[in-house]
C-alpha cells in the first residue's frame, strides 16, 4: 500500500490487489435480475391483488359454507355422546372431528387472505 499525502487528507491507494482478479461488482445474473425485476413484480402484484378480491368477494360464501357445517356437527356430535349408542361408540369424536375440521377450514381461509392482502387488513 502506498500514501499519498495531500494537505491534511491522506489517500490509502490498495495496490496490492492483482489487476486480473475480479472485481467486487453486481454478477452477471444479478445485473439481468435487477432489470427484469419491475417486469416481473407488476403482474405478479396485479394477480395478488386479483386474487385478493376474489377471495374476499367469496369469502361470505364460504363462511357461511363452514358454519353450517361445524355448528349442526357439533350439535350433533354433543347429542351422540348424551346419548351414548353402543353400536357406534365412536361416532361422537367423529361428528366432533368433521365440525372442527370445518372451522380449521374456514380459519386457514382467512389466514390465506391475511396473507395475500396488499395492505395491512383487519377481517370483520
Amino acid at each position: 500500500m502506498s500514501t499519498e499525502a495531500r494537505s491534511n487528507i491522506y489517500k490509502i491507494v490498495d495496490n496490492t490487489r492483482a489487476s486480473n482478479a475480479p472485481s467486487a461488482g453486481p454478477s452477471n445474473a444479478a445485473a439481468v435480475r435487477a432489470r427484469l425485476m419491475p417486469f416481473l413484480t407488476t403482474p405478479l402484484r396485479v394477480l395478488r391483488w386479483a386474487l385478493y378480491y376474489v377471495m374476499m368477494w367469496i369469502r361470505p360464501l364460504v363462511q357461511w359454507l363452514t358454519r353450517a357445517v361445524a355448528i349442526p356437527t357439533a350439535i350433533i356430535a354433543v347429542l351422540a355422546y348424551v346419548l351414548d349408542d353402543g353400536k357406534r361408540p365412536n361416532l361422537p369424536y367423529i361428528f366432533a372431528g368433521v365440525s372442527f375440521a370445518s372451522f380449521m377450514f374456514g380459519w386457514f381461509y382467512d389466514t390465506a387472505i391475511l396473507a395475500i392482502a396488499p395492505e395491512r387488513v383487519t377481517l370483520l
